[in-house]
Parts: C-alpha cells; structure tokens; sequence
C-alpha cells in the first residue's frame, strides 16, 4: 500500500476506521482476527470495514490519477449537488447531516431531494462525455460499498455486501410468496401465454406461488417481449427462460416455508441456492437495478441477493 498519508487525497476519503484497519493489516500484519480485536470489532465486521477500505482507495486513487480530483474538469453539475457530493463522499457526512450545510430547498424533503439526485444521476448516466458516465459510475460503487447510502432507493444497487442485503431479501420473498389470491388470478389472466400459430417466439417461464402454506405454486408460461418484461420487473417477478429452471425455483420456495419451525441451518441451505436461482432469470439484472452498461458488476454481485414482489393479505 503506497503513499498512505495524508498527501494521498485517496487515502483522505477513508473513515479513520477505514484506514487503522488497512494500517493494521499491511503494517504491522496482523491477521485479521487480530486487527478485529485491536479494534474491538466482530471478525465479520472487520472484514467488512478492510474489504471497503481497499476498495475505497483503489477505486479513488484510479479515479484521482486520471481526473486530478473527485470532479473531472469537464464535467457540467450543478452547485447543490456537488456541494451533496462532496460532504457525503469526501467528507463521508450522512445524508441528514450533510443536507444541513446545502442551501437548496430542494434538499429539505426526502421526497423532492431524491427527485433532484436522480435526475442529476441520469444527466451523468446519459452523458456523451465518457467522464461523467464514469463520474456517474464512480458515485453508485461508492454507495454499493459506503456504510450508509447517499442515492435514493429508486436507483440504489444490491450493497456489496451480502449481510446488508439480508432484511431486504427476507422481505421481498415474504412480499413474494403472500400475494392476495385476486392479485395472482390477475396477474395469470394478464400475463399467461395464449398460443397462437404465429407468436410461437419469446416465451418466459413465470413461478407464482399460489398458497404456500397449502404447497400451492404454478409456473405459467408468459410472453416475454420488452414491455411485458418491463411491466413485470417493476413488480419484481422473475422470469426463467427455461421451464425446469422456474420449476425448481418454486420448489426450493415450496420446501423452505413447508416446515412450521424452521432452523437457522434451513436458511444456510436456502438462500445460497435462491440466490444461484435468481441469477439464471432473464430479467435478473433490471430487478437487481443493474443497468445493461454495468454489466462489470455482475461478477462483484456473486453473493448477493434479490428484489421481489407485490403485497398479499390472507383473506
């Protein structure tokens, strides 16, 4: 680890956590069970704070080697949402502090503030200027891998880490698998496909679990044209482009919620085999927020898990 001082403006964006953490590691060596007690962390919570130090510091010291500074120099932005940047990332403030020190109105309200960031994220998204799509890149890693996250929810991707994702996965399956029976007597009346001689072409395999505590699912098959897909994500369906893919999908859902009591031995059997299960679905990337142009980050996002579903109440 070179120049880590404070001439290193890099080495600066790191958490004083951050960077005792690299300091322990590749000074002295000590293993990580060591640092982790030196630091009076968990193990797992020292991992993670190393783990984001040393992502920190490469992807920063790339960034400033090829652009000089958090900004590249020809990047167009408007005040308010450089001055959020720079509070929440080179200053590494939280959202509720850093908004305190911005006079914009706009950013007084979760509501209009999220709306300002993501169209100034999609102007960057969007941009011909290869430096602002990198800017744009630059900014939704440093959320993925951050201890707090500075984007909206709307456009926010799976955190790098799978112990953070953990909550959501568990409350998107729940939302999955206790859908209203009238939201799935629709959903089927709406998407299930109808054969025709003609649109033999793009077919999809949809699970729906009907009643799980019944062990009652259905794969029907769907069309999968963009607009039906689009539809679908949105609700956070996952579709399989092959039958025994989707059919093994609802069974491993199936068996996990058969048992009244489950053991903390059932999930470690379950969600690794969800989250292998999800990846194979065709709409895996736009359910996951993962646009197209970031296909790099599929091999980062190994060991994370999904987004899922529509609400259900037993009637």
């Amino acid at each position: 680890m070179r120049n880590l001082n404070e001439d290193n403006p890099a080495w600066m964006v790191l958490s004083n956590e951050e960077r005792l953490a690299l300091s322990l590691h590749y000074g002295p060596e000590k293993s990580t069970w060591q640092a982790g007690e030196i630091m009076k962390k968990a193990h797992y919570k020292y991992l993670e704070i190393k783990a984001r130090a040393e992502k920190f510091l490469k992807m920063f010291v790339e960034h400033y080697e090829i652009y000089g500074g958090l900004f590249p120099g020809d990047i167009i932005i408007s005040p308010s949402f450089r001055k959020f940047l720079e509070l929440t990332i080179v200053e590494r403030k939280q959202v509720s502090n850093a908004i305190k020190e911005i006079d914009n109105n706009v950013f007084f309200t979760t509501a209009s503030r999220d709306d300002f960031i993501v169209k100034e994220m999609k102007k960057l998204k969007n941009s011909r200027k290869t430096s602002e799509r990198n800017f744009h890149n630059l900014i939704m890693d440093f959320d993925r891998w951050n201890n707090f996250r500075i984007m909206p929810k709307s456009i926010q991707e799976p955190s790098a880490f799978k112990r953070r994702n953990k909550n959501r996965h568990r409350k998107h399956l729940k939302i999955m698998v206790n859908m209203h029976p009238f939201t799935i007597k629709k959903l089927i009346q709406r998407y299930e496909f109808i054969p025709l001689a003609h649109n033999t072409k793009h077919i999809g395999f949809m699970p729906i679990m009907v009643d799980v505590e019944e062990g009652e699912a259905r794969v029907i098959k769907i069309h999968t044209i963009n607009k039906i897909l689009v539809e679908l994500n949105r609700i956070g369906l996952y579709v399989f482009g092959r039958e025994d893919e989707a059919e093994e999908f609802k069974t491993i859902i199936l068996r996990y919620y058969e048992k009244q009591e489950r053991h903390c031995t059932d999930g470690q059997k379950f969600w690794p085999k969800y989250r292998k299960m999800i990846k194979s679905a065709i709409n895996h990337d736009p359910i996951q927020n993962i646009t197209p142009s970031r296909k790099y980050l599929e091999s980062a996002l190994k060991d994370m898990d999904p987004n899922l579903l529509n609400p259900k109440k037993k009637s």
